[in-house]
Formats: C-alpha cells, sequence, structure tokens
C-alpha cells in the first residue's frame, strides 16, 4: 500500500515555495489525470501533481505524478502507472485452532492479540499481534498454536514396548498422546530382527526422533506401496507378509487396477506376481452428434474426463432432445445411450377451401420460424389469420385461416355464429348449421391430445361458448410463467377449481393449485422425484428446489400440514414420511439430503408405496376420530417407466379410492405426455418444462415471495441465445419486434415530443446513453434535464402509461467533444431527480467488469452473440413505434480497426446478416446474455455509430463499457456522496 501522508503533502509545498525563485519550466499543456473516490493538488510551475484519496479509501500506485515533454513536444504526465483509490475493505475472520484473540475485529486499523489454549501443551508460532491493513489483509501471517504432544507410536503383536519419562515408567500415552520428553524403549520377540532405532523420543515440536522399528522375521515378502491404491490382507509378520500370505490392492473411485489385484507371498519370500498399478478409468471426449451441445465441452479442451465426470445435454435452438439429460463417466466409457436432437415442427397446414397459402421465401416448410400467408378467392371473407408463424412450441401461431363466402358469411351472422374453424391437427364434427343452441365437437389427430374444451355450444348471443381448442403435439411445452402463476395463488392448504379454457396467449386457464389458509383441512402433500438416468442430476436437484419452494408456501410451523418425499428409480425409497412430523428447517434439509441414485425408471414402485403409506394414515385418522385429511401428491419426472409395469392401475386407485390430486410435473425435453395423462388427476394438471432453466426459473419464481426487482440483468422472458421469449414470440432494422419487455430499456425523448435516442438503467438514479445524444445532430445545441423527456417500461412508444423519469443532470464525459465528431469517448451518465421503483417491468442491467478482469469471460470474445435493442428507423426511414431486437456477433478488434479509420480503444464492433443499428437507435445497449443459475443480461456496450444507412452486413460500433466502468463508478459513488463530479482540471 502507497500514501501519501500530510507531513510529506507539507514538504511538498515548501520545496515548491523555495523553488519559486528557480526559472521556472513552461506549464503543462494537458491536465493531470483525475482519481475516483481522491483528488489532486497540481502544481503548476513544477510541472507536479500531488495525489491523495479521500475517506474510506486506500491509494496504489505512484502518488506523484510529473508532466513530462517528449521530443515531438507531446506532454504526458508520468510514472505511467497512474494512481488509484480502492474502497478500505474488511479482514477476513480469524480462526486459531487450539488459541484464541483478544481485541477488535476486523474492521481496517483494528489490532488483535493471539495466545493459545493451554501454554503447557500447545506453543504459539508466529507474530502475536496483526493489524487489519485498509487493503483487507492481516499485516501478519496469522500464527498457529502447534501442539507439542506426539502422537502414540504405537505397537504390534511382536514387539514389547515400554515407555519412561524422567524416572516415571508406564504402558501407555494419555489419550491426548504422549508429552514432550517421552521416551519410547522397543524390544523385539524371539526369532524376530529389530529394525529402526531401539529408542525413540518425543520432542517439543510434536514429533518423535525416529519412526517406530519394526520386528522383521526371517521370511518375510517385501512391503509395497500402490500410488491411489490400497494394500490389505492379513500381516502373518506382524507387519510383514510372510510366505503364504496375500496381499490385495483396491483403487480410488476413478482408478481401476492394471495387473492382478492379489498377490501371494511365496516360501522364497518373492511376491508371485508383479506389483500392479492404479490408472485412470477415463472417459474419451466425443464429436455430439448434429444439433447436440454438451455444455462441459464448450469451455474444456480436454480429451480425457476422470471417472465420475458428469456432462449435461442439450440442443440448438428450433430442436427437442430425445433421450437422456446427462451421462456420468463410469468404468472408461459414458453411461447410456446418447440422446439425440429432434427438429422441432409444425404441423401440416393445407390451403383453404376456396383459397390459397404461400410461403414467405418460397419454399414450403414446416419448420420453425417459417411463415405461411393465407388468402381467398373473389368473394370469399378470409377469417382467421392472415400470416402464421411455426413456433418453437410445434405450434402454428395465430388461428386456423378458413375461406367463407360473403352470402354464407352473412346468414351465419343473422342467424347464428360463425364458422369456427378445425383445430390445427385435430377434426371437428357438425351439423352444416351454426344457429344459436347448435354444438360442434371437436377431436385431436393420433400423436396430439387437446388442450380446451373438445364442444362448443353457439350461445344465444351469436358467440361460441369457448375458444377453438388446440391440439398440441410432443413438442408443447409449458411456459415457465404460466406454471408459476398455476401453481400458487394463495398460502396455505390445496385445492382445485376450474374447468379448463384456452386464453389468447393460448395458455390453458383454470389449472390452479390454490393454497388458501382459511380452509381448515390438513393437507398431505407427497413429493415423488424421478431419480432416473434419463432425467439426471441436474433437473433432480432442480425437482428438490421446487419442492423446497412450495413447503416454504405451505407454511407447515402454524398449520396442521405434513410434508413426504419419494425418490424412486428401479425401486422406491422414502426420504420423508408424513407421520414423521417436522419443522419448515428440518424438512428443508431433510430435502436437500435426498440422494441422486440413477438407474431404471419405475412409477409403479413409487404409488404403490404412496398408497401403502395414504392407507395407513386413513386408517390411522379414523381410529383417532379425526377429520378426514386430504392428499395432494407432485410427480416431478420425464414420464418414460421402464420398469414394473404400467403405473395407470395405482394412479386410478390413488385417484379414485384415495381422492388424492395428482399433479404431473414434466422435465426433460422429451416427456410420455401419454404416460403422464394415465397418472395425472386430470389432464390439466401435467405441466411440461422444456429446459433445465425453465425449471430453475420457476423454482426462483416460486421461492422469492418478495422478487427482488434491483438485482440486474434479470430478465427470464429472453433467452440468451435468441433473445426471443419461451414461444417464438419475441425491430432495428431487419430485427424482430419485442413482444415481452426489456426492462432496463429506457427511451429518451426531447420536449418538443420527437424521439432521440435510447438509454438502460445502471442504478437506482442513473441511466447510461451515448454523449452523442445530448446534443442536435449539428452540434449547435447542447440539450438541457429541462429538454428531456424519459419514460421506462414500455414496449410500444405509443403507450402512455409508462414510467416516467426525470433528469436532475447530465454528465457526459470530460473529454467527449460534440463538434468532433469522432464520437471518442461517446458516453454520457443521466441522474435522476428521483429513484427508480424498480418493479418486474423496470429493473437494471449489469455492467462488465473492468477490462483488464474479464479472465475468460464470453463477453467481448469475437463470434459470440449479442443483441441491440431500439426504436430506431425501418427501411422507409419511418422510426419504429415498437420496440425492436437484432442478433449481432462481436468482431474481433482487428476488423472493428480494418473497417474504421477512427477506432479507439473505447470502441468496439458487431456486424449482422439481419440488419443494423439506425439513427435513434443511438445510446441503446448491446448486451450479452449469459446461461448460469439463471438468464443475466450485461451491458457490453452503447449504440454509438455505424457505416452505411442502416444497411445490413456492415459493421456497427459500440461504445465500450467495461473500458469506462471505473468512470462510471466514480460518477455514482461521486453523487451519492452528495459531492461534486470530479473530472481531470
Amino acid at each position: 500500500m502507497e500514501g501519501l501522508t500530510f507531513s510529506g503533502l507539507v514538504f511538498s509545498l515548501l520545496l515548491f515555495e523555495a523553488s519559486r525563485a528557480i526559472p521556472q519550466p513552461p506549464l503543462c499543456t494537458v491536465p493531470p489525470p483525475e482519481l475516483a473516490n481522491g483528488a489532486y493538488i497540481e502544481v503548476p510551475e513544477e510541472r507536479l501533481a500531488l495525489y491523495h484519496c479521500f475517506d474510506g479509501f486506500w491509494i496504489s500506485g505512484s502518488t506523484n505524478l510529473t508532466c513530462v515533454r517528449s521530443r515531438d513536444g507531446k506532454d504526458t504526465w508520468l510514472p505511467e502507472t497512474w494512481p488509484e483509490c480502492h474502497p478500505f475493505e474488511d479482514c477476513p475472520e480469524i480462526n486459531l485452532t487450539n488459541g484464541y484473540y483478544e481485541g477488535d475485529c476486523c474492521v481496517p486499523y483494528d489490532e488483535v492479540f493471539f495466545f493459545c489454549n493451554d501454554d503447557t501443551r500447545y506453543r504459539l508460532l508466529g507474530e502475536t499481534t496483526a493489524v487489519c491493513l485498509p487493503t483487507g489483509s492481516w499485516s501478519n501471517r496469522i500464527p498457529t498454536c502447534q501442539d507439542t504432544y506426539c502422537k502414540d507410536p504405537g505397537k504390534s503383536k511382536l514387539d514389547d514396548r515400554i515407555l519412561f519419562k524422567g524416572s516415571a515408567r508406564y504402558d501407555d500415552c494419555s489419550p491426548d498422546g504422549c508429552a514432550p520428553e517421552t521416551v519410547a524403549y522397543y524390544k523385539c520377540a524371539e526369532g524376530f530382527e529389530l529394525v529402526g532405532e531401539r529408542t525413540i523420543t518425543c520432542t517439543e515440536n510434536g514429533t518423535w526422533t525416529h519412526t517406530k522399528p519394526k520386528c522383521r522375521p526371517d521370511k518375510y515378502c517385501n512391503d509395497f506401496h500402490v500410488v491411489n491404491g490400497d494394500v490389505v490382507g492379513e500381516r502373518s509378520g506382524g507387519e510383514y507378509f510372510t510366505p503364504g500370505d496375500s496381499a490385495f490392492v483396491t483403487c480410488a473411485p476413478g482408478y481401476r487396477v492394471s495387473g492382478t489385484d492379489q498377490l501371494y507371498c511365496e516360501d522364497e519370500g518373492f511376491w508371485a506376481d508383479d506389483v500392479p498399478t492404479c490408472v485412470e478409468t477415463n472417459c474419451t471426449r466425443f464429436k455430439p452428434a448434429q444439433h447436440l451441445i454438451v455444455d462441459e465441452f464448450l469451455n474444456d479442451n480436454r480429451t480425457s474426463f476422470p471417472e465420475g465426470t458428469a456432462i449435461n445435454f442439450q440442443c440448438d435452438v428450433g430442436f427437442l432432445l430425445e433421450g437422456v439429460f446427462s451421462s456420468t463417466c463410469r468404468n472408461g466409457a459414458w453411461f447410456g445411450r446418447m440422446p439425440k436432437c429432434d427438429e422441432i415442427r409444425c404441423g401440416h397446414l393445407r390451403p383453404p377451401m376456396y383459397g390459397l397459402v404461400v410461403p414467405v421465401g418460397g419454399n414450403y416448410s414446416t419448420a420453425v420460424g417459417t411463415t405461411l400467408v393465407f388468402s381467398c378467392f373473389q368473394g370469399y371473407t378470409l377469417l382467421g389469420s392472415n400470416r402464421r408463424t411455426c413456433g418453437l412450441k410445434g405450434l402454428w401461431d395465430g388461428e386456423p385461416a378458413r375461406c367463407i363466402s360473403n352470402a354464407l358469411l352473412a346468414s351465419q351472422r343473422r342467424n347464428g355464429c360463425e364458422e369456427p374453424g378445425i383445430p390445427d391437427n385435430g377434426a371437428r364434427y357438425s351439423s352444416p348449421s351454426y344457429s344459436v343452441g347448435s354444438l360442434v365437437k371437436f377431436e385431436c389427430n393420433r400423436g396430439y391430445y387437446m388442450w380446451g374444451n373438445d364442444t362448443i355450444r353457439c350461445e344465444e348471443n351469436r358467440e361460441w361458448s369457448a375458444r377453438l381448442p388446440l391440439c398440441v403435439g410432443k413438442f408443447y411445452y409449458d411456459s415457465p410463467r404460466s406454471v408459476k402463476n398455476i401453481i400458487t395463488k394463495e398460502v396455505g392448504t390445496i385445492s382445485k377449481r376450474g374447468n379448463a379454457t384456452v386464453t389468447d396467449n393460448k395458455e390453458p386457464t383454470g389449472r390452479i393449485i390454490t393454497l388458501n389458509g382459511i380452509n381448515p383441512d390438513t393437507y398431505y402433500v407427497f413429493f415423488l422425484f424421478d431419480g432416473s438416468t434419463s432425467i439426471g442430476e441436474k433437473n433432480f436437484r432442480t425437482g428438490i428446489s421446487l419442492a423446497k419452494a412450495v413447503t416454504r408456501k405451505l407454511d407447515v410451523n402454524h398449520t396442521s400440514h405434513r410434508i413426504g418425499a419419494i425418490v424412486f428409480e428401479k425401486t422406491a425409497k422414502w426420504g420423508i414420511r408424513p407421520e414423521d412430523g417436522a419443522n419448515e428447517e428440518m424438512l428443508l434439509k431433510k430435502l436437500d439430503a435426498l440422494k441422486y441414485t440413477s438407474g431404471g425408471t419405475s412409477i409403479s414402485a413409487a404409488l404403490k408405496e404412496l398408497k401403502e403409506n395414504i392407507a395407513r394414515i386413513r386408517h390411522n385418522r379414523a381410529l383417532q376420530k379425526e377429520r378426514a385429511a386430504k392428499f395432494a401428491a407432485f410427480l416431478i419426472t420425464d414420464g418414460k417407466a421402464n420398469i414394473g409395469g404400467d403405473a395407470g392401475k395405482d394412479a386410478d386407485e390413488l385417484k379414485v379410492s384415495f381422492g388424492v390430486d395428482v399433479y404431473c410435473i414434466g422435465i426433460t425435453g422429451a416427456v410420455n405426455m401419454e404416460a403422464l395423462k394415465k397418472i395425472a388427476s386430470k389432464r390439466e394438471n401435467i405441466f411440461t418444462m422444456r429446459s433445465y432453466d425453465s425449471l430453475q426459473w420457476l423454482v426462483d419464481e416460486l421461492t422469492n415471495a418478495t422478487v427482488d426487482y434491483s438485482v440486474c440483468g434479470v430478465s427470464y422472458s429472453h433467452d440468451p441465445e435468441t433473445g426471443l421469449d419461451d414461444s417464438m414470440e419475441g425491430r432495428i432494422l431487419g430485427g424482430t419486434e419485442a413482444v415481452t419487455v426489456w426492462p432496463w430499456m429506457v427511451e429518451i425523448g426531447h420536449e418538443d415530443g420527437k424521439a432521440l435516442c435510447g438509454g438502460t438503467i445502471i442504478h437506482k438514479k442513473f441511466v447510461l446513453t451515448a454523449a452523442h445524444c445530448m446534443h442536435s445532430k449539428d452540434a449547435k445545441t447542447e440539450f438541457t434535464p429541462r429538454n428531456l423527456r424519459l419514460r421506462a417500461g414500455l414496449i410500444d412508444r405509443n403507450n402512455k402509461d409508462a414510467m416516467k423519469l426525470q433528469v436532475e443532470r447530465i454528465i457526459n464525459h470530460v473529454q467527449y467533444n460534440r463538434t468532433a465528431k469522432n464520437f471518442l469517448n461517446d458516453i454520457a451518465l443521466l441522474q435522476l431527480k428521483e429513484e427508480i421503483s424498480f418493479q418486474r417491468n423496470v429493473r437494471p442491467i449489469c455492467l462488465p467488469p473492468p477490462t483488464h478482469q474479464m479472465r475468460g469471460e464470453l463477453f467481448y470474445k469475437e463470434g459470440e452473440t449479442a443483441f441491440v435493442i431500439g426504436w430506431g428507423k425501418n427501411g422507409e426511414a419511418n422510426p419504429e413505434s415498437s420496440l425492436m431486437q437484432l442478433a449481432t456477433i462481436i468482431s474481433s478488434r482487428e476488423n472493428c480497426s480494418r473497417n474504421a479509420t477512427n477506432f479507439h480503444e473505447g470502441m468496439m464492433c458487431s456486424i449482422s446478416n439481419k440488419g443494423d443499428t439506425c439513427s435513434g437507435d443511438s445510446g441503446g445497449p448491446l448486451m450479452q446474455g449469459v446461461h448460469r443459475d439463471e438468464k443475466t443480461w450485461t451491458q457490453v456496450g452503447i449504440v454509438s455509430w455505424g457505416q452505411g444507412a442502416c444497411k445490413k452486413n456492415k459493421f456497427s460500433y459500440y461504445t465500450d463499457v467495461s473500458f469506462y466502468i471505473h468512470w462510471i463508478q466514480s460518477q455514482i459513488v461521486n453523487a451519492n456522496k452528495g459531492a461534486a463530479v470530479v473530472e481531470p482540471k
């Protein structure tokens, strides 16, 4: 740690006064560099700057900088290691085994003193005191208390041992060991030779002067050691193998025996075989099948993986995983059959009768992203959607298109209901007319199942009683947001209500599990966890987390509810028996303790265990004349039973005879829906989750009764690889219209109503944007806070209900020059008058670490996908009313520099073959998403400038946020302190 003391500062000023009579060099032409969280005193005549930090910060680097003029007349402040101010850090807690400390701990400048518990036994090694430094480290290494007692050296059946200390003689050491100066004297039995020192002494360091001697027989086989293995077997010669003995070799996990694992000691005193070794049982890296991604291979270049290594699988966007989600290295091979990735496709759509269907792009396909356009012949009217796109759930968006003659349509509207259409992948049975009171029945094709009502009626108001049902196939999954809303509504007991209908967003409603504390019933809630190979440990553990989240909401501490848990694979075992009873804390610990086993899958075994337990509970409650309890079971599985036969019979008995509400949460990419339909109480009790990340999102949402919206970068609605939400829905020129709010995006407009730029929320009182957004295009007019109008939490600019933010101060980077038009230091902060009240649609984005701390992060890596969002202009140079998003590829700094003459180290660039940023996108974010425990978004760039007029395949340039992290942080810190912003003078 370096620092500038007060006396040093005074001395420097005295030198300055003494030198005033000496001819002075020319003044420095550049200001000293600014010091975040600190300040400097400039001595112009000496070309000197003296630096110090504010209270609560310590300084590193040179505290004195000198302005040095080069031969070409340019001034530079040296040395180049400029000072930095770092916040004080607490020191780590002290753990002194067999000792203690006195004094305050552990903030800077605290001093502590060290002592050992027992001075007669323990000896302090090291310094007796230490001071906590502002850097967060102790001035001296924490000492140790050395045990001066020696461990009992032991004795064998073939030797005799006597212990002495002074004149005292005894047979054994105390349980704590032997005290210093204890002498051990050894003597061997007749016929054995003593090998080693006959006498050994315990020293004050807690060690013996020599190792314990051995008693060697006349004939023996040499002992041996196996690296990563153990040698066991009876030694007839005490500590030696003698003729007739056998030695057995076992290897540590991840290793196998190379050679024989049993050696025989022959009469001549030689082993019958060579000593074996333990070698690694590794699995080799393999090339994944097309579209299959092995998570562990992405950032790991190893070609060999040790025993027990688990790998997890996923598929490219637009593909569904068929098979296991994970595999483990066992005995040198990856366990189980490798999964494959099936392309997600929607069902075939025929042209409507009396109409046409034309694919956008010219080629008909049912693949994800395909768009079909429908039209009708003259004299017919199109009902339904004229454009339909295939989404990631294997469903076409919109409604089925049909062409109805104008005359017939007029008649239908006069006398009843309009033609309702036919579900995709389904059939319709009805009379030719749709008069009031008529019924229409629907069925789904083989391989599809229905969401919604299979029969609808034309009501008196000439409207159908329900919307057209959906016929969904194996690619369908539930949006995690909708499952969260379904699984928990209130807190307390569990009940069901409502019949399934279909809403505009295609999510069935009425699938509700209410947790209502007013109901006095006692509920027994059971969790049945699939621990088989096809699930994988990653999904298994997240299923445990889901159970913990629901357990917390049941409030077992203040109700009579009980929890039970079963883990099943080829057999079923109880992890928690509900009759044992337990408080919430104990239940959560027991859930955490459940073990993943892998193996086959027998859902039937789990249901049989559950059935027997519920029968016993019902019987006992009847004997005690207690009110009948209610039962609910959550089966967390993929439904792929391969042992124990059909579980439907056991499920029927649970549902009919015992009245159990059975809910199935299907996880992994390819759930056996037919199997789950037989188990669940009704079809609406089945929830399918596409991936681990979707399940993790649900867990997080259920766990946090109050969501902390101040956590940066969280937008579960947007996938880091596609930028889209869970369905195919999601402009920037060539981009995709955002359907779900990017919660940190801010619209920056002018008081005259014109849109200026975008910005991002990075703090409760700060919005980040580009400096060139803070003045007119001709750079003649600089905007003031009064000129700006900010709005957050919106997609459509026409939204009148968006959150309004007021600007208190505009902070442009001090070295930004608006007249230069070179976009150097194109960064600005807008300090707000009031703190933002964060909510679901308004929350901050994360910022990257400083450039020098990247350390292999995916941020800024060439070839990685990033997303830019904004309300820029479309191809006709008109402003977009809806927020647009565009996937773009980060380019190397070499390519960025090669394609621009004014490229600066504080810039970065990207390129996209789909579109480009336009005027109006400026100030908005370039973002990268990362799949971790949750989906986290980080702003890596600020839209700054581009090459072309909103054309694709052109480079777009951004302000590199990591380059300015220290500047951003210093502005926020100083503003929070109420201090003036520290800028170069």
